[in-house]
Protein backbone atom coordinates (compact mmCIF):
# COMPACT_ATOMS: atom_id res chain seq x y z
CA UNK A 1 0.00 0.00 0.00
CA UNK A 2 2.81 2.48 0.83
CA UNK A 3 3.16 6.04 -0.35
CA UNK A 4 4.39 9.17 1.35
CA UNK A 5 2.70 12.17 2.87
CA UNK A 6 4.54 14.43 0.41
CA UNK A 7 3.02 12.51 -2.52
CA UNK A 8 -0.42 12.60 -0.89
CA UNK A 9 -0.24 16.37 -0.35
CA UNK A 10 0.99 17.03 -3.90
CA UNK A 11 -1.64 14.73 -5.44
CA UNK A 12 -4.44 16.39 -3.43
CA UNK A 13 -3.29 19.89 -4.36
CA UNK A 14 -3.07 19.00 -8.06
CA UNK A 15 -6.47 17.27 -8.06
CA UNK A 16 -8.24 20.05 -6.17
CA UNK A 17 -6.84 22.68 -8.53
CA UNK A 18 -8.61 20.89 -11.41
CA UNK A 19 -11.75 19.70 -9.54
CA UNK A 20 -14.32 22.22 -10.75
CA UNK A 21 -17.22 20.24 -9.23
CA UNK A 22 -15.74 20.12 -5.71
CA UNK A 23 -14.98 23.84 -5.77
CA UNK A 24 -18.44 24.72 -7.16
CA UNK A 25 -20.11 22.71 -4.38
CA UNK A 26 -17.98 24.41 -1.72
CA UNK A 27 -16.05 21.28 -0.74
CA UNK A 28 -12.71 21.47 1.02
CA UNK A 29 -10.17 18.69 1.51
CA UNK A 30 -9.40 18.93 5.22
CA UNK A 31 -7.07 15.91 5.47
CA UNK A 32 -5.32 13.49 3.14
CA UNK A 33 -2.86 10.68 3.78
CA UNK A 34 -1.88 7.75 1.53
CA UNK A 35 -5.13 5.77 1.27
CA UNK A 36 -7.43 8.12 3.18
CA UNK A 37 -9.03 11.55 2.87
CA UNK A 38 -11.54 13.79 4.62
CA UNK A 39 -13.66 16.19 2.56
CA UNK A 40 -16.16 18.66 4.02
CA UNK A 41 -18.94 20.90 2.76
CA UNK A 42 -21.97 22.83 3.98
CA UNK A 43 -25.37 21.98 2.50
CA UNK A 44 -26.58 25.01 0.56
CA UNK A 45 -30.18 26.03 -0.08
CA UNK A 46 -29.70 25.10 -3.76
CA UNK A 47 -28.84 21.51 -2.71
CA UNK A 48 -32.26 20.82 -1.13
CA UNK A 49 -34.72 18.63 -2.98
CA UNK A 50 -38.53 18.90 -3.10
CA UNK A 51 -38.81 17.32 0.36
CA UNK A 52 -36.61 20.06 1.85
CA UNK A 53 -33.68 17.73 2.60
CA UNK A 54 -30.28 17.56 0.94
CA UNK A 55 -30.51 15.75 -2.40
CA UNK A 56 -28.98 12.27 -2.20
CA UNK A 57 -26.85 12.98 -5.25
CA UNK A 58 -25.13 15.80 -3.37
CA UNK A 59 -24.26 13.41 -0.51
CA UNK A 60 -23.01 10.88 -3.07
CA UNK A 61 -20.89 13.55 -4.80
CA UNK A 62 -19.27 14.44 -1.47
CA UNK A 63 -18.54 10.77 -0.72
CA UNK A 64 -17.21 10.11 -4.23
CA UNK A 65 -14.94 13.14 -3.94
CA UNK A 66 -13.49 11.87 -0.65
CA UNK A 67 -12.92 8.44 -2.23
CA UNK A 68 -11.23 10.06 -5.23
CA UNK A 69 -8.79 12.00 -3.06
CA UNK A 70 -8.06 8.94 -0.91
CA UNK A 71 -7.51 6.60 -3.85
CA UNK A 72 -5.24 9.02 -5.69
CA UNK A 73 -3.20 10.03 -2.62
CA UNK A 74 -0.34 7.67 -3.57
CA UNK A 75 0.03 9.21 -7.03
CA UNK A 76 -1.16 7.71 -10.30
CA UNK A 77 -4.69 7.97 -11.66
CA UNK A 78 -7.56 6.00 -10.16
CA UNK A 79 -11.19 6.30 -11.29
CA UNK A 80 -14.26 4.82 -9.61
CA UNK A 81 -15.36 1.55 -11.18
CA UNK A 82 -18.16 0.75 -8.71
CA UNK A 83 -19.90 2.38 -5.75
CA UNK A 84 -22.83 1.57 -3.51
CA UNK A 85 -24.45 3.98 -1.03
CA UNK A 86 -26.79 3.55 1.91
CA UNK A 87 -28.55 6.77 2.91
CA UNK A 88 -29.14 6.43 6.65
CA UNK A 89 -30.47 9.85 7.68
CA UNK A 90 -31.37 13.08 5.93
CA UNK A 91 -29.06 16.08 5.82
CA UNK A 92 -30.57 19.55 5.92
CA UNK A 93 -29.72 23.01 4.62
CA UNK A 94 -26.83 24.55 6.59
CA UNK A 95 -25.66 21.14 7.88
CA UNK A 96 -21.88 20.73 7.77
CA UNK A 97 -21.17 17.32 6.19
CA UNK A 98 -17.87 15.47 6.62
CA UNK A 99 -16.94 12.52 4.37
CA UNK A 100 -14.14 10.29 5.64
CA UNK A 101 -12.76 7.79 3.10
CA UNK A 102 -10.27 5.03 3.85
CA UNK A 103 -8.85 2.12 1.92
CA UNK A 104 -9.93 -1.24 3.29
CA UNK A 105 -8.32 -3.49 0.67
CA UNK A 106 -6.03 -3.19 -2.32
CA UNK A 107 -5.07 -5.84 -4.85
CA UNK A 108 -3.50 -5.25 -8.24
CA UNK A 109 -5.12 -2.23 -9.91
CA UNK A 110 -8.30 -2.29 -7.79
CA UNK A 111 -8.91 -0.96 -4.30
CA UNK A 112 -11.90 -1.03 -1.97
CA UNK A 113 -12.77 2.05 0.05
CA UNK A 114 -15.26 2.74 2.80
CA UNK A 115 -16.68 6.23 3.10
CA UNK A 116 -18.78 7.52 5.99
CA UNK A 117 -20.61 10.83 5.61
CA UNK A 118 -21.54 12.44 8.92
CA UNK A 119 -23.58 15.50 9.81
CA UNK A 120 -24.28 17.34 13.05
CA UNK A 121 -26.68 14.62 14.23
CA UNK A 122 -24.60 11.57 13.24
CA UNK A 123 -24.04 9.35 10.21
CA UNK A 124 -25.91 10.42 7.07
CA UNK A 125 -24.64 7.80 4.60
CA UNK A 126 -22.20 4.92 4.21
CA UNK A 127 -20.54 4.14 0.89
CA UNK A 128 -18.45 1.26 -0.42
CA UNK A 129 -16.48 2.17 -3.54
CA UNK A 130 -13.93 0.48 -5.78
CA UNK A 131 -11.56 2.64 -7.78
CA UNK A 132 -9.35 1.18 -10.49
CA UNK A 133 -5.96 2.38 -11.67
CA UNK A 134 -5.89 3.63 -15.26
CA UNK A 135 -2.12 3.28 -15.61
CA UNK A 136 -2.32 -0.10 -17.41
CA UNK A 137 -4.95 1.25 -19.82
CA UNK A 138 -2.61 4.10 -20.76
CA UNK A 139 0.19 1.66 -21.49
CA UNK A 140 -2.12 -0.51 -23.62
CA UNK A 141 -3.35 2.45 -25.67
CA UNK A 142 -6.84 2.74 -24.22
CA UNK A 143 -8.54 6.11 -24.71
CA UNK A 144 -7.49 7.60 -21.34
CA UNK A 145 -5.16 10.53 -21.73
CA UNK A 146 -5.93 11.27 -25.40
CA UNK A 147 -7.50 14.65 -24.67
CA UNK A 148 -11.07 13.42 -24.23
CA UNK A 149 -13.10 14.27 -21.16
CA UNK A 150 -13.84 11.49 -18.69
CA UNK A 151 -17.56 11.86 -19.52
CA UNK A 152 -16.79 10.73 -23.06
CA UNK A 153 -14.75 7.78 -21.81
CA UNK A 154 -17.08 6.24 -19.26
CA UNK A 155 -20.41 4.48 -19.55
CA UNK A 156 -22.39 4.92 -16.36
CA UNK A 157 -24.84 2.37 -15.10
CA UNK A 158 -27.10 3.26 -12.19
CA UNK A 159 -29.34 0.70 -10.53
CA UNK A 160 -31.82 1.68 -7.83
CA UNK A 161 -32.15 -1.35 -5.57
CA UNK A 162 -34.27 0.18 -2.82
CA UNK A 163 -35.30 3.56 -1.50
CA UNK A 164 -31.97 3.89 0.30
CA UNK A 165 -29.42 2.32 -2.04
CA UNK A 166 -27.95 3.34 -5.37
CA UNK A 167 -25.34 1.29 -7.22
CA UNK A 168 -23.14 3.03 -9.76
CA UNK A 169 -20.74 1.24 -12.09
CA UNK A 170 -18.40 2.68 -14.72
CA UNK A 171 -16.88 0.82 -17.61
CA UNK A 172 -14.52 2.01 -20.28
CA UNK A 173 -15.83 2.00 -23.87
CA UNK A 174 -13.65 0.09 -26.27
CA UNK A 175 -12.99 -2.61 -23.67
CA UNK A 176 -14.93 -5.87 -23.54
CA UNK A 177 -17.05 -6.05 -20.38
CA UNK A 178 -19.26 -9.08 -19.73
CA UNK A 179 -21.20 -9.89 -22.91
CA UNK A 180 -20.92 -6.38 -24.35
CA UNK A 181 -19.22 -5.85 -27.65
CA UNK A 182 -16.36 -3.37 -27.71
CA UNK A 183 -16.97 0.07 -29.16
CA UNK A 184 -17.61 3.63 -28.17
CA UNK A 185 -20.92 4.31 -26.60
CA UNK A 186 -22.76 7.19 -24.97
CA UNK A 187 -23.78 7.08 -21.32
CA UNK A 188 -26.19 4.31 -20.45
CA UNK A 189 -28.47 4.71 -17.45
CA UNK A 190 -30.56 1.83 -16.13
CA UNK A 191 -33.15 2.28 -13.41
CA UNK A 192 -35.00 -0.67 -11.95
CA UNK A 193 -36.95 -0.83 -8.77
CA UNK A 194 -36.94 -3.99 -6.66
CA UNK A 195 -39.49 -4.61 -3.96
Amino acid sequence: MGGSQEIADAAAAAMFAEDRNARAMGMIVSAVTPGSATVEMTVLESMANGLDVCHGGVVFALAATAMAFASNARGGTNLASNASIEWLAPARVDDRLVAEASETHHQGRTGVYGVVVSGPEGVVAAIRASPRSTEAEKELGAPFGDGQDFDELAVGQLRMTSCTELDVSWTTPGRRTSARQPGRSSAVTRWSRRR
